[in-house]
């Protein structure tokens, strides 16, 4: 009728396919597709499947928060309580971000306890983690979740009393998190997007809608530049408002 070629979508792990058009809504095996088509059927046939990513749980060791680094978050306006919440701690003087999938450690990403100076990667993951959202363990189902570009962005809202909140790994540059979480991600029916004012930030809102989905997606306005300069500059209230 609407002289569609392909319209179903195909399980890899089962090869089970059903079509995707409502008013149809066909199904049935890999097998009985190929015969739709007027394809042959290989007596043995298996469809490839690409080999699951294995990642490497992080080697670095976290160490409680030392003098300096809990003087640059008390700077950012993020108190004690918060980054302890999140088990913000500190690697080689460097304030270290643990992120966690089901209990279990699986990232490890650190940043200098000062203000970027241009200089080098303002933020650096150990490598071999997944990629997940940072907070996620932490978050109800039952209530709207919000991403944020960057942790201290994340630590600014949760000192403001914003629950579910989480943040992507990599800011704008990497949300394969999406991928890997999609199963944690399809849980929430209301996400609330909060990224940075630049170009960088509104693409990565852009991408997110797009990945998760318009229905259910919610775009903050922000006059300045991230979450935590609100916060800085406007208190705790001025972000909530935001959020509402």
């Amino acid at each position: 009728q609407h002289k569609d070629k392909y319209t179903f979508a195909l399980n890899e792990s089962t090869l089970l396919y059903n079509c995707k058009r409502g008013s149809c809504g066909t199904s049935g095996t890999f097998k009985q597709l190929l015969r739709e088509y007027g394809e042959m059927v290989e007596k043995n046939y298996e469809l490839h499947r690409s080999a699951p990513k294995v990642f490497k749980v992080p080697a670095s060791k976290i160490q409680p928060a030392g003098k300096k680094v809990a003087d640059y978050l008390e700077l950012r306006r993020i108190s004690r309580k918060i980054w302890e919440h999140y088990g913000v701690g500190e690697v080689n003087g460097n304030i270290a971000l643990p992120y966690y999938e089901d209990g279990k450690l699986v990232l490890m990403k650190f940043r200098a306890p000062q203000k970027h100076d241009g200089k080098g990667p303002k933020a650096w993951r150990e490598e071999g983690g997944k990629a997940v959202f940072w907070g996620m363990d932490k978050c109800d189902f039952s209530r709207p979740l919000t991403i944020c570009e960057g942790e201290m962005d994340m630590l600014a809202l949760a000192e403001c009393g914003v629950v579910n909140v989480t943040s992507v790994p990599s800011g704008a540059e990497d949300l394969s998190c999406v991928d890997n979480c999609w199963d944690w991600l399809k849980q929430f029916d209301k996400i609330i997007l909060f990224g940075d004012t630049d170009e960088a930030g509104k693409e990565m809102v852009k991408k997110l809608v797009y990945k998760l989905g318009e229905d259910r997606c919610y775009t903050v306005e922000n006059k300045y530049k991230d979450a935590n300069e609100l916060l800085f500059k406007e208190g705790p209230e001025a972000v909530r408002e935001v959020i509402e």
